[in-house]
Parts: structure tokens; C-alpha cells; sequence
């Protein structure tokens, strides 16, 4: 089990290429919503898998 909760995030580049896929064309997202969709994929799959 994890021992700390940063140790259940998941890896910056792979969220940054999952949104990079899902936004069309020159939109840009910042560093505060990539983030959150981070923490926010972490609890998904906490949940998911509990």
C-alpha cells in the first residue's frame, strides 16, 4: 500500500497527453486544471478499485 498519498498520483506526462488528446486544436490548459484532473483521475480509481 502506498505510504504516502502523492505516492498514489498519477504521472504528470501521462495526464498531460490524456488532455492534450481530448482538447481540440490550439487550446491550452494550465498547470491548476491539470492538477485537478489529476487528483481527480487518483480518487477515480481509489474508488474503482476498492
Amino acid at each position: 500500500m502506498a505510504e504516502r498519498p502523492e505516492d498514489l498520483n498519477l504521472p504528470n506526462a501521462v495526464i498531460t497527453r490524456i488532455i492534450k488528446e481530448a482538447l481540440p486544436d490550439g487550446v491550452n490548459s494550465s498547470k491548476e486544471a491539470r492538477s485537478a484532473i489529476s487528483r481527480a483521475a487518483s480518487v477515480f480509481v481509489l474508488y474503482a478499485t476498492s
